[in-house]
């Protein structure tokens, strides 16, 4: 007899331990798989047939919030049991009504294997065994998709390639330059046609002892030393709530030592907001390179004009009556150290 398959309207419950993207033994269908909680003692083992939706199921599994399956398919699987089959016409959302059960935590034997960075492709979460080489930016605060995020990008290596990585969140403060680590759950993607790697919410980084020699691309290495010429420079002062979850935009319009963000309605301390300073220029041959607090402080203190920091009008005619700068700028276009050049 066939094995029916029960087309369901939706499934609501809690999403646990999604797996790596697979290659099917055909060589031809990518899925991941995770277990999904269906009510307080019954879970389902979930497959999901679209690998583009993989960081998305990723994301909802570190949520304590129920989510929402429509278009799934309940169908019977392996030894018996029923498997909630997703595909390409699914779709996920956060459930909207409160569950009468609890997410359990639900422990797993299936550690994901090592990963070479040489194998990484596009949408895959692995565990990585790596040197942290070199930091290639200050720590910042960056607009994300999912709110304002903390951000440092270094380089990491193993014995078979070196890769750009991005830091996010706790992440930051658990490396090291020049120490090795085992990294388990990290995202790969392609990010202007280069393979990315990203901690995320269930990032785990454990130290390791050195394991010997890794592959460098020294390309990846180097910061570029240059001068340049001024043609335009806007600085700019942000002010943003200090709610971790929220760092949406606040503007302040009075006195009050209190203020209530608009965006979390968490009322705090005016002067616990975070504030901060960045300058963004374009040269006299239209590149445009950012400089971030750090930089712009670092640069008024060698030339002793620490307060102009609060005066982004009068900061912006002292660089651009100073016009030419020998600077140090990283991957991304931005400097990372300037001065004015030597008469």
């Amino acid at each position: 007899m066939a094995k029916r398959k029960l087309d369901m309207d939706s499934l609501t419950g809690y999403l646990h331990n999604v797996s790596t993207v697979t290659l099917s033994a055909n060589g031809k269908t990518k899925y991941f798989t995770g277990t999904f909680q269906m009510t307080k003692t019954d879970t389902k083992r979930l497959v999901c047939f679209a690998p583009d939706k993989h960081e998305k199921f990723v994301s909802a599994a570190t949520m304590n919030s129920p989510v929402k399956l429509t278009g799934a398919t309940l169908s019977p699987g392996r030894s018996g049991q029923v498997d909630v089959i997703c595909n390409k016409s699914t779709t996920l959302q956060v459930a909207m009504n409160e569950l009468a059960f609890k997410k359990t935590k639900i422990q797993t034997n299936d550690e994901s294997e090592p990963k070479d960075l040489i194998n990484l492709s596009e949408n895959m979460t692995a565990t990585i065994y790596v040197k942290i080489v070199k930091f290639i930016e200050e720590e910042m605060t960056i607009p994300t998709k999912y709110g304002m995020k903390q951000r440092r990008q270094a380089i990491c290596a193993d014995n078979t390639a070196c890769k750009k990585m991005s830091l996010w969140g706790p992440s930051i403060a658990e490396v090291e330059e020049g120490k090795y680590y085992k990294i388990k759950n990290v995202i790969s993607n392609n990010f202007n046609d280069e393979m990315w790697i990203n901690t995320c919410a269930t990032t785990k980084i454990t130290e390791i002892d050195n394991y010997g020699q890794v592959m460098m691309d020294h390309s990846l290495l180097l910061n570029e030393l240059k001068q340049i010429s001024i043609g335009q420079i806007t600085v700019t002062k942000s002010t943003k709530c200090s709610n971790q979850k929220c760092m949406k935009a606040i503007e302040v319009t009075s006195a009050d030592p209190t203020i209530k963000c608009d965006a979390c309605k968490m009322k705090q301390r005016v002067q616990n907001l975070h504030k901060s300073t960045k300058a963004v220029i374009n040269t006299t041959d239209n590149i445009s390179y950012t400089i971030f607090e750090p930089q712009l402080k670092s640069f008024l203190e060698a030339e002793s004009q620490q307060d102009l920091i609060e005066d982004c009008d009068s900061l912006e005619d002292y660089i651009l009556d100073i016009n030419n700068f020998s600077v140090e700028i990283n991957q991304n276009n931005n400097i990372l150290s300037f001065a004015r050049c030597a008469i």
